[in-house]
């Protein structure tokens, strides 16, 4: 895949400003389909679908089901802006794989001519399961922390020791931990 430095290109995700930046800078016409629209992202697109801002809410009403209005969001600035040749999808649908593969079927529905720089579906869900990871990476033998399901905790609270950490399976970075 070759790109041309003015290709436009479509970001998705939570917060784009950084991707949006960075391909700014490099001199690509960016798009993006963001969920908060902080002040300093407008400089870098050429235009932008802040969910936020359409929806008129903040983060605490849709916090649930914000990946769906990026979504959403994603397929209409894709069927407005005929001229996007790449798609690059940053945080925000890290696990929402349902909505991933919406996008990509709107894509091919529609015989849209862009290219989705993001690996492939099953590639993302190995990557975004912890459980997989670890088994891969013991396989491969490297060192990583013991590392037990919440049912092996249930089934047998004594076997843990303190300290250990609790933490959900799927992504949350500091959430709840």
């Amino acid at each position: 895949m070759r790109t041309h430095k003015s290709d436009p290109i479509l970001v998705i995700g939570f917060n784009t400003r950084p991707l949006a930046y960075s391909l700014n800078q490099a001199g690509y016409k960016v798009y993006a389909v963001d969920f908060f629209g902080d002040l300093d992202l407008y400089p870098y697109v050429e235009d932008s679908l802040i969910v936020t801002k359409r929806l008129g809410v903040n983060y605490a009403s849709i916090k649930n089901n914000y990946s769906d209005y990026l979504v959403k969001f994603a397929v209409e600035m894709l069927s407005d802006k005929s001229d996007i040749k790449y798609l690059i999808i940053g945080s925000g649908l890290d696990d929402n794989f349902d909505g991933r593969e919406l996008i990509l079927k709107k894509i091919k529905e529609n015989n849209y001519d862009l290219v989705s720089v993001n690996n492939d579906l099953e590639t993302i869900k190995h990557a975004r399961d912890i459980s997989f990871l670890y088994d891969y990476l013991n396989l491969k033998g490297f060192k990583v922390p013991l590392t037990l399901t919440y049912s092996d905790y249930e089934q047998s609270p004594t076997k843990f020791s303190f300290p250990f950490i609790l933490k959900k399976r799927k992504s949350s970075g500091g959430i709840n931990i």
